[in-house]
């Protein structure tokens, strides 16, 4: 059984009002969300549960236990967006309230402070090998930038590891920056040279 988001506790309660159904904004595709437990009859239970955290009759107190990164429009992703009042102002693309946390898309069961090269990763019950073990390389990018006649020197940061154990493949994303402020067509060349490592 796939390790997802529409197995895990969420969804509507269309049984409860089919009409005009209520979404856990959690989890919009999941099953088993109720407003009262006493309607539970006949209700499609989620599969996938947090062992400490089975499904309780307070339904506002149930856990998604999913696998995989969360949309945007989600909670508590979409609760970091901000909001944009009056006129749209091409200066300001983004609310004074945005929290840079809207981008973080991990579930945060599956959040890390700071992964690096070397690090162990066991996988148990998620392949049909029963088990995936292996350590993050260690891969460094340095970048060059020349920018209206300026050197800018920096070095890419890991930002993002995604495992796909179905295949399995790993998949990890560095972000480097240089501020050009309103510059852009002043880049003459970006160089990135690398070195990696396998532990």
């Amino acid at each position: 059984m796939e390790i997802c988001y529409e197995n895990a506790y969420g969804g509507g309660n269309f049984r409860e009002n089919p009409e005009n159904p209520m979404y856990d904004v959690r989890n919009l595709i999941g099953k088993g969300y109720i407003k009262k437990w006493r309607n539970m009859t006949n209700q499609r239970l989620p599969n996938i549960e947090f062992e400490k955290f089975p499904l309780r009759k307070r339904t506002k107190k149930n856990k998604v236990a999913g696998f995989g990164a969360i949309p945007a429009y989600w909670e508590p992703r979409r609760k970091y967006v901000g909001t944009m009042k009056g006129e749209p102002n091409p200066n300001q693309p983004r609310p004074p309230d945005f929290n840079p946390l809207f981008y973080q898309c991990a579930p945060q069961d599956q959040q890390f402070d700071k992964i690096e090269g070397g690090d162990a990763v066991a996988l148990y019950n998620l392949t049909p090998t029963e088990k995936l073990i292996f350590s993050i390389p260690t891969v460094r990018f340095e970048c060059e930038t020349l920018l209206a006649g300026d050197y800018h020197q920096n070095q890419a940061i890991l930002q993002s590891v995604i495992i796909e154990p179905e295949f399995p493949r790993l998949i990890m994303v560095w972000k480097a920056s240089v501020p050009c402020e309103n510059q852009e067509e002043s880049i003459e060349y970006t160089k990135v040279e690398y070195e990696m490592k396998l532990h």
